[in-house]
């Protein structure tokens, strides 16, 4: 009778994530099927000068690869790009957008299954709902339809994953190599990649105080931790931003943490006393779970540790987009990482209600219903005027280069509304779409050219929509085992 419960249990769990993600990924498919373009769009324009020529030339270097872009180092995406290219021999932004999805999915599933690990299945078949949920609606439809975007992606994936290796790692033992190796990557993601050593140093300071990490080798390998954060964080800083709106006043820092933090839970409309309670509401079972472990600490191993390393890692990058884009943090771009932290919340919550905490289950009902209700009006009336507008102008942007890519005639580009061009600099896109050896390996469709046969693109465009169904069709499958599973066990 056991082992058929556990038998079920676990095959739940299996076919309720995978549910989870199936959504998650037809929804990415749809959308850049509806919405996507073979045309290269904003900071897809630089990649000739640093991947594609450089590769075709013979003059592609590491030290080329590891430049800065505006603040940032984004060596794997450049990788990713580069492999891409080299499959293909030619420039594929819709694949590049394909490809993203599904690292995008990967990113998902992993911290959803790190997330989940202790918890029963119910906890974990909401964890997953909540997360198709987040990331099925198309709040980062931005970094979905841009192949460029690759680095929001590899960040989801790789911060979290090393804060997984390390908090439960003994100094120099494989596991913490294997964890710094991907710490020190995500860095090579984006420049918000330089706060992942930050977040664990901030838990692995409260294990040695708490008395779970001692001796000289962990005093060693958390300084080395601190080098590389010290060393990361000051190449940000010399690095010039590409766009920045500092907050400088204590007034605004509030109103701006006020305002993102509550976010997708609190309306426009709201006054900033009320965005500011929803803010506290929607994070405070992860200020309790971590001020429990101040109290009363965890063994190493605990689920807890990793669930406050993640609070602290989003909570960084919060801090940091506030600090450099204030208020105007909310837009499509980030929404992929600001999305993580109520989900993170989410898990927090789960932890203190298997722990048996007093009045959990009716905050968990309040906190689920005001995130399900808040996230779905601002789906309904947020993404669609932006997919419009999205829609609107990379017609006119791809209209537009079409006309210089036949004419030659500058005037395409440079006369034209800023929305109107795929690139804020026109110098930049009439240099790179003059030279030859790019023109070469431009999508067919720019110019007037049929495109060569392509088999998985052609069907994750015509037919990836239907892992929608298939996904919910696997939750309901998932719910219907734990069902059985509960029979069997009673």
């Amino acid at each position: 009778m056991n082992e058929d419960s556990d038998r079920y249990g676990a095959l739940a769990r299996v076919i309720g994530l995978a549910g989870a993600l199936a959504l998650i990924l037809g929804a990415k498919l749809w959308l850049i099927s509806v919405y996507g373009t073979d045309t290269p769009l904003g900071g897809h324009w630089v990649e000739p000068d640093q991947v594609y020529r450089p590769y075709l030339t013979g003059q592609l270097s590491l030290s080329g690869l590891l430049a800065a872009h505006h603040e940032h180092r984004i060596l794997l995406t450049r990788l990713v790009a580069l492999a891409l290219f080299a499959a293909e021999r030619r420039w594929d932004p819709l694949e590049q957008t394909l490809v993203n999805a599904v690292i995008h999915v990967v990113a998902i599933g992993m911290f959803v299954v790190m997330l989940t690990r202790t918890f029963n299945l119910a906890r974990t078949l909401l964890l997953a709902a909540l997360a198709a949920l987040l990331f099925a609606l198309p709040f980062g439809w931005f970094n979905t339809l841009i192949g460029f975007e690759t680095r929001f992606y590899l960040l989801a994936l790789l911060a979290p994953l090393s804060l997984w290796l390390l908090y439960a790692s003994a100094a120099w033992t494989p596991r913490w190599w294997l964890g710094t190796l991907v710490g020190v990557l995500s860095y090579f993601t984006m420049a918000s990649g330089a706060l992942t050593f930050p977040a664990f140093i901030v838990v692995a300071a409260i294990q040695f105080v708490s008395g779970w990490r001692r001796g000289r080798g962990e005093i060693i390998g958390l300084l080395v931790h601190l080098a590389l954060a010290v060393a990361f964080l000051l190449d940000v800083v010399r690095l010039q931003p590409a766009e920045a709106t500092p907050v400088t006043s204590l007034q605004d820092s509030f109103a701006s943490i006020a305002v993102v933090a509550s976010w997708p839970v609190a309306k426009a409309s709201w006054p900033l006393s009320a965005r500011a309670l929803t803010a506290l509401g929607l994070y405070l079972p992860l200020i309790v779970l971590v001020l429990h472990l101040l109290r009363r600490p965890a063994p190493l191993r605990d689920q807890a540790w990793f669930i406050a390393a993640i609070a602290c890692w989003a909570s960084l990058q919060m801090l940091a987009l506030i600090y450099g884009r204030g208020q105007a943090a909310l837009q499509s771009r980030y929404f992929d990482l600001l999305l993580l932290a109520p989900l993170a919340s989410a898990a927090a919550l789960f932890h203190l209600q298997s722990e048996r905490w007093r009045g959990t289950t009716v905050f968990a009902c309040l906190w689920f219903a005001a995130v399900i209700i808040g996230t779905g009006q601002k789906a309904f009336d947020d993404v669609p005027p932006e997919l419009a507008l999205w829609r609107e102008t990379t017609e006119a942007q791809t209209r537009d280069l079409k006309n210089f890519l036949a004419t030659g005639d500058v005037a395409a580009l440079e006369n034209e509304p800023k929305l109107a061009v795929p690139y804020l600099q026109p110098g930049t896109l009439r240099d790179a779409a003059s030279d030859p050896t790019v023109r070469a390996i431009l999508p067919p469709d720019l110019l007037g050219q049929p495109e060569p046969p392509n088999k998985p693109k052609a069907l994750a465009l015509h037919q990836g929509r239907l892992l929608l169904p298939i996904g919910l069709a696997l939750l309901v499958i998932a719910v219907l085992l734990a069902t059985t599973r509960r029979e069997s066990w009673l």
